[in-house]
């Protein structure tokens, strides 16, 4: 079975139960105070009492934070002043010297014996002419976990743009507009005072996070909204099956990182799930975010414990209202080592991406002074006729370079997933996985030239996808090319944020901006590499095994890389 995670070996968990599962979103942290701790212990407790968070809990998953960017070094010898003191000392190396240190560091005994049933597939290039410095299989195809965000991303780059925009729509109709009996849409000159239906009309926005969502609710209470009696969502143009191909690979996982796509997308579809001791013996208390009252329910068996091992396990499925049933069960520990443990928070996906974020939409509209009516149900329909609807506000997303970038960075599936989407809504009229991979799938055979690969979704999380080292610095070479050196800009810089901010720390800061990737039993690394000295590099290392730890792999990989920043040539 495959999993992926693609999140920085910064921290070891804890091997039994909650503690131990660590998901590529964050899916389980500590916990400081609970905003509006709205608490919940017993047996299937309705969450009717949910109250709305206290402070401000603007936090993307996509972190707001960049890292500065590297020191420029105009020179071989200041950018070697940038490394690490052993480095800065080590002698350069021919190609022949690097292809054969690549050839221990990744397939060699060490590795070999770390890694069980290990196959490493690479290829070292340079950048502008093609030229091989070292390569092994790097013909051959094999899964490139996360490196397929490479493929999607550099499509969506070409085909929608790098300005390309998400635009999702937001509108009031009377009540009369429904089939009802009632008025008539105001004047648009008119003072408003908005009484009636909201209209979501669904753009397959990925980043559609609380802060925004919460603007959006004052836009529309500046915009004269002032109470909704429905919700409707007209999502027609998009895929009513919310699981990416291959997704079934893993179908009793609800870990965040597998997230439901779809037209709508609050906060990348992932609740959280967070859980504090609560008095030895009795249940642990609960509380969520977003705080939904009306979305959650929740059956805890588990039981809170002294000192002892955390097996805690909490699992979701969508209850019969649509909403989400969350199970508790085993034991928290309220002690660790004497010292009182705040807690943890579990990710979890939403496994009804609609009634999630429009629940959202009307929490976020409570919050702005709207009033909500507690009747008020989130319903699938189509927009009323133009003369009959009037747009109150416009959500308009970051243009696509920037999403792209945190696709790369963060190694966001949800967003991957959307984008595919896109693709297909843009390029084959309807945002369906088959119309998505077949405007990909033909773009990289004809603009890209890329020959017998499989492409089965746009995340590489599980799935068939099958791509080659040439293949992927095929791509690499190409798109820097084709997008006059931009596209590197989408990838993360070594030892400096995203997946990348705990890898390649001995070298220059920023001297790769690579892609990561990690499944069950699989761990790649591509992209780009400015060396010490000479012309700047791409690369690909796609390493697969039977038994053994990733850790092992990311070293080899780092240790390759560093001996390729020696190259001279």
């Amino acid at each position: 079975m495959r999993r992926s995670h693609d999140t920085p070996p910064r921290r070891r968990p804890s091997p039994a139960g909650a503690l131990g599962r660590l998901g590529a979103l964050g899916a389980l942290s500590a916990l400081g105070a609970l905003s509006a701790p709205s608490l919940y212990s017993g047996a299937l407790a309705p969450l009717s009492a949910l109250a709305a968070p206290a402070g401000d809990e603007r936090r993307p998953q996509t972190s707001p934070k960049r890292a500065p960017p590297p020191k420029r070094a105009s020179s071989p010898a200041k950018r070697a002043a940038l490394a690490a003191p052993e480095l800065q000392e080590a002698p350069a190396l021919t190609a022949a010297q690097v292809a054969e240190e690549w050839r221990e560091l990744l397939s060699g005994p060490a590795p070999q014996a770390a890694l069980q049933g290990l196959q490493a597939r690479w290829a070292l290039r340079d950048l502008k002419t093609g030229e091989v410095y070292a390569a092994a299989g790097a013909e051959e195809v094999a899964h490139p976990a996360s490196n397929t965000k490479l493929a999607t991303t550099a499509v969506a780059y070409e085909l929608l743009g790098p300005d390309y925009r998400y635009h999702t729509r937001l509108w009031f109709a009377p009540l009369g507009a429904m089939g009802r009996a009632g008025e008539e849409l105001p004047a648009a000159g008119a003072p408003p005072a908005l009484d009636g239906a909201l209209y979501w009309e669904a753009s397959g926005d990925p980043k559609l996070t609380r802060a925004r969502l919460r603007d959006a609710a004052r836009a529309l209470k500046a915009a004269g909204l002032r109470r909704v009696r429905a919700l409707v969502i007209s999502d027609h143009r998009f895929t009513q099956t919310p699981l990416p191909p291959g997704y079934e690979d893993r179908p009793e996982d609800d870990a965040a990182y597998r997230a439901a796509a779809g037209g709508v997308g609050y906060d990348f579809n992932r609740l959280r799930v967070q859980v504090r001791p609560g008095a030895v013996g009795a249940p642990p208390l609960v509380s969520f975010s977003p705080p939904l009252p009306r979305f959650f329910e929740v059956e805890n068996a588990a039981k809170t414990i002294g000192e002892g091992e955390e097996t805690l396990t909490v699992t979701t499925s969508e209850s019969a209202r649509g909403g989400v049933r969350v199970r508790l069960a085993g034991a928290l520990p309220s002690l660790r080592g004497g010292v009182a443990l705040k807690g943890l928070t579990v990710a979890r996906r939403a496994p009804n991406p609609l009634r999630f974020s429009g629940e959202a939409l009307l929490w976020a509209l409570r919050g702005a002074g709207v009033e909500v009516g507690d009747g008020v149900e989130v319903s699938r329909g189509a927009l009323p006729p133009e003369g009959e609807r009037r747009l109150l506000h416009t959500v308009t997303s970051a243009p696509l370079r920037d999403l792209l970038r945190d696709i790369n960075v963060y190694s966001n599936n949800f967003m991957a997933e959307q984008t595919l989407l896109t693709l297909g809504l843009e390029r084959g009229g309807f945002g369906g996985w088959e119309e998505g991979l077949a405007a990909a799938r033909a773009h990289l055979r004809g603009a890209l030239g890329l020959r017998g690969f499989k492409y089965s979704n746009g995340s590489g999380l599980f799935g068939e996808t099958a791509l080659s080292a040439r293949h992927i610095t095929d791509l690499l070479i190409q798109m820097h090319a084709r997008s006059g050196g931009r596209f590197v800009e989408l990838l993360p810089r070594s030892a400096a944020e995203g997946t990348l901010r705990a890898r390649l720390r001995r070298l220059p800061r920023g001297a790769a901006r690579a892609k990561t990737g990690t499944l069950d039993a699989v761990s790649t690394l591509c992209g780009h590499l400015t060396p010490r000295a000479g012309a700047p590099l791409v690369f690909c290392v796609l390493m697969s095994w039977r038994e053994g730890d990733a850790a092992a792999a990311r070293r080899a990989q780092d240790a390759a890389l560093e001996r390729a920043w020696r190259l001279t040539r």
